[in-house]
């Protein structure tokens, strides 16, 4: 037998005042604790993140000077090198001879070439420096955007949902948020304090790597110096001939 659309509703109606419905209070209770649980994660995640920001900042300003007094230190060197034959050739009591001209020009190419090899030297440095620099703020910036994304987890899982027929549902979604933020959470602060001495290792590394190629092009300017002081010899010898 069939029944007809308006006694199921009467069969539901009936069903539906059987059930006694209470204010769903344990539902905001825990609703609130567990945003308040969040609140204190957030805040401490955000306090730690710019705290690091701030450290980071700190490292990158000594970089910059420790790169200016790398920089100047290789010119003082080259140009400690370069000295003594620039007085000799540049002298005004030597002649200007065919001879003694070329050597000039040799020893500003040599000099100069030196800056072309730490310009090089530095460029590497900047970029392994800003390729690891930017991959920790990238990586910083992701647990940020994470925090902003659970600010509103709890609410989140009121939207679309019944208090009174669906409090189990929203209390299951919003203890999974906190799971999941409680997770990130920890991820974070287990690495925190590895993102500043990866960052000062790395950088150290890249220090290490570039006094080394500065030392290569002294050296090579060097001897280059040691050919032309033999040529200089040469062109003194020459020029006495007459």
């Amino acid at each position: 037998m069939k029944l007809s659309f308006g006694i199921l509703c009467l069969i539901a109606a009936a069903s539906a005042v059987d059930i006694n419905i209470i204010y769903p209070s344990e539902l905001f209770y825990d609703a609130l604790k567990y945003q308040n649980f969040t609140n204190v994660m957030q805040t401490d995640m955000f306090q730690l993140i710019t705290k690091l920001r701030t450290e980071l900042s700190t490292t990158l300003k000594k970089t910059a000077n420790s790169s200016l007094s790398f920089i100047e230190d290789d010119v003082r060197k080259v140009f400690s090198v370069d000295a003594p034959y620039r007085e000799i050739l540049f002298d005004n009591n030597t002649q200007s001879t065919t001879c003694m001209n070329n050597m000039r020009s040799r020893l500003n190419y040599f000099t100069e070439f030196t800056g072309f090899r730490a310009g090089i030297c530095l460029h590497t440095y900047d970029r392994a420096v800003n390729r690891v620099v930017n991959e920790t703020f990238n990586e910083i910036a992701t647990y940020d955007d994470e925090i902003s994304e659970f600010e509103l987890s709890v609410i989140k899982a009121f939207a679309g949902k019944n208090v009174w027929t669906q409090p189990d549902d929203i209390r299951k979604q919003f203890v999974e948020s906190f799971n999941n933020f409680t997770i990130i959470y920890n991820d974070f602060k287990a690495k925190i304090d590895g993102f500043s001495t990866n960052i000062e290792t790395k950088v150290q590394e890249f220090a290490d790597v570039l006094n080394a190629c500065y030392k290569t092009s002294q050296d090579e300017f060097i001897e280059q110096l040691v050919v032309l002081d033999a040529d200089i010899k040469t062109c003194i010898t020459f020029d006495n001939l007459n």
